[in-house]
């Protein structure tokens, strides 16, 4: 769950941290591990294969099939929304937690910004 920067600099902060928590919201989501392996290239990488689901309006067919109560797709989409713009590459254009808290808590979307790809 490391985030861009500490894998440049070395150096974790806040948005680290919320980096590290978008990808562990994406777990739940999917049940998929971060990394794995085991699934075609273009798969490998859970966060790039999310922001690809996603962008190809895919993101119904990313949730977990074991999970048991299938969530709406409106708390779908707004989990996802938080997620990819926690794990964006640009450490700046993450949210604070604070803020994440509220995006999930929201009955809102949260505000889209376009996620580095």
């Amino acid at each position: 769950y490391v985030a861009p920067e500490y894998a440049n600099s070395g150096l974790l902060n806040e948005k680290s941290d919320v980096y590290s928590f978008g990808v562990v919201l994406l777990e739940a989501i999917t049940g998929r591990d971060p990394v794995d392996y085991g699934r075609p290239a273009q798969e490998v990488n859970l966060v790039d294969w999310l922001k690809m689901m996603v962008g190809s309006r895919r993101s119904e067919e990313v949730v977990d099939p074991n999970i048991e109560t299938r969530p709406s797709t409106r708390a779908l989409k707004r989990a996802l929304l938080t997620a990819l713009r926690c794990v964006d590459p640009d450490s700046d254009k993450r949210p604070k937690m604070s803020q994440v808290v509220r995006m999930l808590e929201s009955e809102e979307y949260p505000i889209p910004r376009e996620v580095s790809f």
